[in-house]
């Protein structure tokens, strides 16, 4: 159930690919974020409630209805409880970078004393951590984020002058101070590229702030020959997942949920320093269109048995 129709589709499609396979079939109901579809936000709650409804209507015997997104924070624990008896939320962000409803004392109380019997799922081990202090008493577990099993998509051809790229909307996490040190360093070597909404302008960096469509982005990540994450505190990326999908390599920070993602490509990780994310961003540049779907490949595989375990209902 994808209550962010438009944030979400691709996370979607990706999740169905995944677990498509061991679980046989997958349907999607999906509704329209007010941002999205241009509706309030009493009108995307009154859509949510109906759609557990028929997702609870339409769950065949041993079936599992999984929850895209959190509606409503923590106390959507207690509606899908309330509503459906059982099923899973994916809880994509514990603690939101953001403001956000249903994060509170009072919306885990709730969770915590009524919403037993649901299941929460969680990208990272950070997240993880988090939802389990929260929520002990529920089946908490976490499974890697999903990924296309398509084709891989290769990015350009190495040339002279590769682009590294940050994209995605701009938060107060973002390491802006890093990405002009990499300026300095790295600016007669390569093209920096950032696109995204609400960044600000920085020196040494083509800066592209607004939203950006689907195709908009698809085109940013395979115009890129490196996909750059640099947050100081994230859960997880849909970004760094949609540049492996698409055959370019990520580099980011060690101690984050990339190392899952990455895998034995300790080498794309980075350190503090700046010297670190030069040598990262060096290394992804290195690599091979057969080193990164090779990782991509692994990194698939890793997913699918996450969530096969799970959920338990491998075929």
């Amino acid at each position: 159930m994808n209550p962010l129709r438009g944030a979400l589709a691709h996370y979607g499609i990706e999740l169905r690919e995944t677990i498509g396979p061991d679980f046989g079939e997958v349907r999607e109901i999906a509704y329209a974020e007010p941002s999205f579809g241009g509706i309030s936000r009493a009108k995307w709650l009154t859509n949510h409630v109906r759609a557990l409804a028929q997702a609870r209507r339409l769950r065949k015997p041993g079936g599992q209805i999984i929850v895209l997104w959190p509606v409503l924070g923590f106390f959507d624990v207690l509606l899908l409880k309330a509503i459906c008896g059982r099923g899973a939320l994916i809880m994509h962000d514990p603690t939101p970078l953001v403001r956000a409803v249903g994060y509170g004392s009072g919306a885990k109380a709730v969770a915590r004393l009524f919403g037993r019997g649901v299941t929460v799922i969680a990208h990272s081990k950070r997240a993880l951590e988090e939802v389990t202090r929260t929520l002990p008493a529920n089946r908490v577990g976490q499974v890697l984020h999903p990924i296309r099993f398509g084709a891989a998509v290769v990015g350009p051809e190495r040339n002279a002058r590769p682009r590294i790229a940050v994209l995605g909307q701009y938060k107060s996490e973002r390491d802006s101070e890093l990405l002009l040190e990499l300026a300095k360093q790295m600016h007669d070597a390569v093209d920096l590229r950032i696109a995204g909404k609400g960044w600000p302008e920085l020196p040494g960096w083509d800066v592209e702030a607004r939203f950006l469509s689907e195709a908009e982005f698809t085109r940013e990540i395979g115009d890129a020959n490196v996909v750059l994450i640099p947050y100081r505190r994230f859960y997880q990326s849909g970004v760094a997942v949609r540049a492996l999908e698409n055959g370019v390599p990520v580099v980011g920070p060690r101690s984050s949920a990339l190392a899952d993602l990455l895998g034995d490509a300790k080498s794309l990780l980075a350190a503090d320093s700046v010297e670190s994310w030069v040598r990262a961003v060096r290394a992804a540049l290195q690599m091979s269109a057969e080193d990164v779907a090779a990782l991509r490949t692994e990194y698939r595989t890793r997913s699918r048995e996450s969530w096969s375990d799970l959920i338990g209902q491998r075929r």
